[in-house]
């Protein structure tokens, strides 16, 4: 009998071992479950460690940008070919220009007058046009300027050059340009002159790369023809004015290039036939 109960106890022992284990099991299958279900939920688990979402660094990354500046070009100007004295020069519009819309005057102004006056540049809709640089060098004096267009200009709209004086040989041109930024700000700018030669060139750098529109001009006080350019610019000759009737020397004369590029240097030249005293402008525009 006694040894009958043992037998027993032991099958009873052996058999709450046997429950107690299946029970662990189907705890832990259970949680299993639970936790693969999570992982196929629509509910995003919250992660506790920024361990928790590494994986492969993406293949690639969207830089700012693509090109977001273009050069349109000429838009209005005035060289008078005929001697005329005078302050101010005006010009309409060949087409009409969006609010926006980036604007550059490029101004020349020879002092056969032996004076040396300053520019100023404006518009008939109140537009603010900012000084890049004014530059006297060889008796020639250049200016650069830009616009944000924030009032609309249609073709009977004016777009004036002043000087603070008369002056005979005087000119400039108005290029047109569009950007994406809301915010454009002058990134840099040099001047370069020289005398007695026939190639004409300035340069810049800005320090770092990033894409910008780079406007160089060459501005000389003579008719001059063009030989060559540089090919890393597109080309404008903006025009040529006399300051007296069929004068090749009391003339004004204005070469000018675009650039759009990321490259944080660059020189812009312009080869002539003629030996020429010269000034240049180069400067980089870019967005904020």
């Amino acid at each position: 009998m006694y040894q009958h109960v043992q037998v027993w106890r032991r099958w009873r022992f052996g058999a709450l071992l046997l429950i107690a284990g299946c029970g662990i099991v189907a705890t832990v299958c259970l949680a299993n479950i639970s936790v693969a279900a999570s992982k196929g939920s629509s509910s995003p688990a919250t992660a506790t460690s920024s361990t928790a979402l590494t994986g492969p660094a993406p293949l690639f990354t969207m830089a700012k940008g693509g090109q977001t500046w273009s050069f349109i070009g000429s838009l209005a100007g005035s060289f008078p070919s005929v001697y005329t004295s005078g302050a101010t020069l005006s010009s309409n519009l060949s087409r009409n220009v969006s609010v926006g819309r980036i604007l550059f005057a490029v101004c020349i102004s020879d002092e056969v007058q032996g004076s040396t006056p300053t520019h100023d540049v404006y518009d008939s809709q109140g537009n603010t046009w900012h000084l890049v640089t004014e530059y006297t060098a060889n008796s020639i004096t250049g200016s650069l300027w830009w616009c944000r267009v924030t009032q609309a200009l249609a073709t009977t709209d004016t777009i004036y050059f002043e000087l603070d004086n008369d002056v005979t040989a005087k000119g400039f041109s108005v290029q047109e340009a569009s950007v994406s930024s809301s915010s454009i700000s002058v990134a840099g700018f040099n001047t370069s002159s020289a005398s007695n030669t026939t190639l004409a060139s300035v340069g810049l750098d800005v320090g770092t790369s990033g894409e910008r529109l780079w406007i160089g001009v060459i501005y000389q006080g003579m008719k001059n023809t063009r030989t060559d350019e540089d090919g890393n610019f597109g080309y404008f000759q903006v025009d040529t004015g006399f300051s007296y009737p069929y004068s090749f020397y009391d003339a004004v004369q204005i070469d000018g290039g675009d650039r759009v590029q990321t490259a944080a240097t660059a020189t812009f030249t312009r080869g002539f036939t003629a030996s020429t005293s010269y000034i240049g402008i180069l400067a980089a525009f870019e967005e904020d």
